[in-house]
């Protein structure tokens, strides 16, 4: 799974596709890597929160409910941080999935198989 992270950090740099269908792409990794029960390498999730937090745009529900899905799956720290330092001044259905996303996390976020 680590190549695989790899690559896709590779490729998002490059891309011109649209934040949401990388975001779709990179929800897909997370979920084989959450089916492993391992969690990911260090150095790649950094990288991964670096460009999660780089693409967190708390104007599209999409993006914030694809964002708080992988960050559940992977035990993000520092995007769960991110993501939750957001509430304030969110349109409600995204504040909705951000305190959802709380009350699922809070406590236990590095530990993505703890519920």
């Amino acid at each position: 799974m680590k190549e695989l992270f790899e690559e896709f950090i590779l490729e998002s740099k490059s891309q011109t596709n649209e934040v949401e269908e990388t975001l779709a792409a990179l929800l897909e990794l997370s979920d084989r890597q959450w089916h492993t029960y391992e969690l990911l390498d260090n150095v790649i999730k950094n990288e991964v929160e670096n460009w999660i937090i780089s693409k967190c745009k708390k104007e599209s529900f999409n993006a914030i409910d694809l964002i708080t899905l992988i960050i559940g799956r992977l035990g993000l720290v520092k995007a769960y941080e991110h993501v939750k330092s957001l509430l304030d001044d969110l349109a409600n259905e995204i504040r909705a999935t951000i305190q959802e996303t709380v009350a699922e996390l809070d406590g236990h976020v590095e530990d993505p198989w703890m519920k």
